[in-house]
């Protein structure tokens, strides 16, 4: 939470970090998701695996588009 007056919430952290790398390293128009979020997903969902990309302040990141 920040602010004294007015409420404002906000979210730092790994995730948030992770979110913006693949973000960054995607190409336009797909949706990146990172193994462990692919580890999480149900079966039904199709995936198409983009290869590892180094991600900064994280290192080595296998990444994953959404088809």
């Amino acid at each position: 939470m920040v602010g004294s007056h007015k409420f404002v919430y906000d979210v730092w952290g790994d995730t948030v970090n992770q979110a913006s790398r693949l973000e960054s390293a995607c190409t336009p128009g797909r949706v990146a998701i990172s193994g462990a979020t692919k580890a999480l997903l149900p079966s039904s969902f199709e995936l198409e695996e983009a290869g590892t990309f180094d991600a900064k302040n994280i290192g080595p990141t296998r990444r994953y588009y959404l088809t």
